[in-house]
């Protein structure tokens, strides 16, 4: 008779395309493929590199995968598309600094958090403060905190969607928008990216925690994950990496 590890590893391609249920952590262990989904274009969080992506959240989840002795795979999702595709059972877990808001938590699981980020105006011009942004166009990503948190802001204005977080960025530079809300911990980013450019940050209008989105009920994957997080996130390498990409403590504080 077969082994529950041999069918297990039999099993693997259909597993990775995804299947009708998701995968619990045995299961994941027994494989020892992890796989997280991200749109790769929002650096410095996660950006595409190829068949890879490269920033704080992939450095982030390869330390906590290689606690749990997993290999990664990452898919590239867009940003619009990352927590359908988790409710698909396409990936087994999604990062993207994912906001952790009561309506989300009615649907998916989230991890413990690992970064509470800023939120700021974002723009070419000395926009500091929401009541700046009256009469302008802001551009948001698509079905995002940023286009529900700008179309409750009480005072006129043109409130532009995109697709993807590189065509906000492009409305803003080119003209098309006046401004965008972004992570206040990006600017250093896009300073270096565009140093021509006088992009400005406003200081942070509103912090929130950010975690990492799992399917809703599967409890032996949240708690294996927030083990493994949990550990990391008492760690000098933990410091070290909020250090190197946002050259500031992001840590949530409790």
């Amino acid at each position: 008779m077969l082994s529950r590890r041999i069918l297990t590893l039999l099993a693997l391609p259909l597993l990775l395309l995804g299947g009708a249920q998701a995968r619990p952590y045995d299961q994941i262990r027994d494989i020892g493929v992890l796989r997280v989904g991200m749109p790769g274009d929002v650096a410095p969080f996660n950006l595409s590199a190829g068949k890879s992506m490269v920033g704080f959240e992939p450095d982030l989840i390869q330390e906590v995968a290689r606690a749990m002795n997993l290999r990664v795979i990452f898919e590239q999702v867009p940003a619009d598309d990352l927590l359908t595709a988790l409710d698909q059972d396409k990936v087994d877990l999604v990062m993207n600094n994912l906001v952790i808001t009561s309506t989300r938590e009615n649907r998916f699981d989230f991890s413990v958090p690992y970064n509470c980020s800023g939120v700021s105006i974002a723009s070419l011009g000395n926009y500091d403060k929401n009541t700046d942004l009256t009469g302008k166009t802001i551009a948001v990503p698509r079905n995002s905190i940023f286009e529900t948190y700008v179309g409750k802001l009480p005072f006129e204005k043109t409130v532009r969607p995109f697709d993807t977080n590189v065509e906000v960025i492009r409305a803003v530079l080119t003209g098309q928008a006046d401004a965008t809300y972004a992570f206040t911990a990006m600017g250093p980013t896009f300073q270096r990216l565009y140093p021509k450019l006088p992009i400005h940050f406003s200081p942070a209008l509103w912090s929130s925690p950010n975690g990492i989105a799992i399917k809703g009920g599967n409890e032996s994957l949240r708690q294996a994950v927030n083990v493994s997080l949990g550990r990391y996130l008492r760690t000098p390498a933990y410091k070290a990496l909020l250090n190197k990409y946002f050259a500031q403590d992001t840590s949530c504080k409790s």
